[in-house]
Order: structure tokens, then sequence, then C-alpha cells
């Protein structure tokens, strides 16, 4: 997916006055009257709702046909084509491709609401006690994509399952949905993993630098001003202090117990409090794979600190892998942010909007013991 350079307030306006939707069900275009899109972060399913009206339906679709299907696949589109008076899915960007989980009937009301998850939802649902042997993980990420007649984007890996934990059968073959599994590879690899329409995505984790979605803020004038319906922050104290993350394991095939310790010190703020202990015994690790999983736990735990939300006008180059730049507040704000949440909306009388909540800390140097 095309991740927007950095974006400005007069791109976002412009594109912001003539807003399109598509919404199809089961390859059909349906005429809607709202829709939401909750596009999350990478271990979590993406949502969706949308509202019918009834009396808008064409001929052959009505409430008995949502009522009576046994599956039901949403495909929701936005965007800013350039005839907003003639426009189809093709000029638009994808939100989000999914499975119907709950269909509501509001007869009074003259309304349908569909409501469900993308394709994620297939994984969360599966339960699986396989034994995947000695394989690599991009090949058993690629095994269930395929399964699912989900197309594998996949980098592949070279380190074998078993060298994760000492017994590979008991700990991926007992009874536990396919997502957990999935996720479980993903954080031993350090790879992300989502689903972007029907393409299941297992790649290396993105990198902090590259292009941005910028917020510009101007505090330093009688009328602030800025480029965004509404922003706000917050800051954990706790998270402030330095964060310690000790990692103990005995390694049953070397006989040896192996402590690790990674420390997430705080760059910009020399007063922090005592630091935050965090202690984890995870069985049958190599030193590498402790210290490394110390590094990742800090990092995470201390990304907590400081978050954002914010509301704006509606923009299809923002997904969660982009990057927010927040300038301009003159404070410890004004920093880089990673989206958790991203919600489109759009509807006749709210136009397209879209809120997003994004954290990060405020600036860490992270080191092994």
């Amino acid at each position: 997916m095309t991740i927007a350079t950095t974006v400005n307030s007069t791109n976002i306006q412009s594109q912001g006055r003539k807003p399109r939707g598509v919404v199809l069900v089961n390859n059909t275009v349906i005429p809607w009257e709202s829709f939401e899109v909750d596009q999350n972060n990478f271990y979590v399913a993406d949502k969706f709702r949308v509202e019918i009206l009834i009396n808008s339906l064409p001929k052959g679709i009505n409430a008995s046909y949502f009522g009576s299907s046994e599956s039901l696949d949403v495909q929701i589109y936005s965007g800013f084509p350039s005839n907003p008076d003639q426009y189809s899915k093709s000029n638009l960007t994808e939100l989000i491709e999914g499975n119907v989980d709950d269909v509501d009937y509001e007869p009074f009301k003259g309304k349908i609401i569909l409501s469900g998850r993308n394709f994620i939802s297939y994984f969360l649902d599966t339960k699986t006690s396989e034994t995947f042997g000695e394989q690599f993980s991009s090949d058993v990420v690629s095994l269930l994509a395929t399964r699912h007649g989900l197309t594998p984007v996949v980098t592949p890996t070279s380190t074998l399952i078993s060298t994760f934990y000492n017994n590979v059968h008991y700990t991926l073959t007992k009874e536990r949905t396919e997502w957990d599994i999935l996720t479980f590879l993903a954080k031993q690899e350090n790879y992300d993993i989502f689903v972007i329409g029907k393409k299941l995505y297992f790649q290396p984790k993105a990198s902090t630098s590259g292009p941005v979605y910028a917020i510009i803020c101007n505090l330093s004038q009688p009328l602030p001003s800025t480029n965004v319906i509404d922003i706000a922050f917050s800051r954990n104290l706790t998270l402030a202090s330095d964060v310690v993350v000790k990692i103990q394991s005995w390694n049953l095939a070397d006989q040896k117990s192996y402590i690790k310790t990674a420390t997430a010190k705080h760059i910009k703020t020399s007063n922090a409090g005592n630091p935050i202990n965090y202690q984890y015994t995870i069985p049958n690790l190599t030193p590498q794979q402790a210290s490394e999983m110390a590094l990742n736990l800090a990092k995470e735990i201390s990304s907590h600190e400081l978050r954002l939300k914010a509301v704006m006008p509606g923009d299809v180059t923002m997904t969660p892998q982009s990057i927010v730049q927040v300038a301009g507040t003159q404070s410890i704000y004004d920093q880089q942010y990673f989206p958790s949440s991203i919600l489109h909306r759009m509807s006749a009388e709210e136009g397209y909007v879209m809120t997003i909540e994004a954290k990060n800390n405020s600036g860490i140097n992270l080191a092994t013991v």
C-alpha cells in the first residue's frame, strides 16, 4: 500500500471537499447511508460497520437476503476521484475487505447494519493442533494463508521454528488459534504481520525513518491554528521513567540458565523517577534470543508513554503503517508517533472524517546487559 510523503493542510482540505465511497456486498455495489472502518495495529483485526437504507437496495436484495445469507463479503472503498460525479471502486482506495459477523435489522428505521472484520478473522476463528515440524516461519505463514484463499506476501526466514523453543510440538501444536501461531512466529522473528485486502503480509518490522504524515500546530499566535479538526495529547508519568526488562531462561539443550537485561533509558528527561522493572521467565531461549526479546519488550513498553488522538478530514493516504510527525506545539509532544488505530467515517451528514490514535516514547536509548 502506498504511504504518503509529508502531507500538508492544503492537500487535506482540498481533497476533503469531495470525498466518495463505494460499498460492495458479495461483489454487488450497495447504496449506503454511512460506514466506519477501524484500521488497527498489526496484531489486531480491522473492523467495519455499514448502515444501509432498505428502500435504496437494488432489485433482488432486501432484508430477507441479508437475514438468510450464510456468508457476506464486504468491500469498502473511499477517496477523492478526479470526477466526483462519475466514479467506481477503480478510482478509489480500498479501506477494508472482510466477512460480516453480525447483521442487524431495524425495520421501523428501515435500516440494515452490517458489521464484521477483515480476513484476519479466518485465522482467529480457526483452531489447530497440527504438527508443523522442522519448518521455517515463512513457510508456515504461506501455508496457512493459502489454505484460506489469501495471497502470502512473505519475506523468507532462515531459522527453524525448533530453535525458538526446545519442545516445538508442545509449544506450537496444542490446540490454539492460527492467529496465535502466526503472531507468535512474527514476534520471534521480529516481523510485522497484517492483512490488506486478500493479502497476508509477513515482513521485517518497518524502519522508523521514511515517509511521514505531518500534523502542524501553530500555538504562537492569538488564534491557534492546525491542519486537523482537533488534537489532544497525554503522557503516562510511570512510563516516563526508564524501563528495565529482565529475561530469565533455562535452556534445556545447553543445561544453562541465562539472564539478559535491557534498559530503555530516556534521553530528554534526566530527572526521571526510579526505573520501572519488568521480569519474565521464558524457557529454552538462547542468550541472543533472550537479549533480543528483552530489547523488544523494553521498546514496546516504553512506546506507551506518549499518546495522541486527532480528528481530521479523512485521507486514504494515512494507514497503520504510516508515521505521524507532530510539529509546532513547542513541547515534548513535537515528535514522531506510530498509529495504533485509524477510524475512517463517512456519511452524508458528517462527510469524510478520520480519527487517529498513535503512541511513542519521548526518546530512549536501548542497551542490554
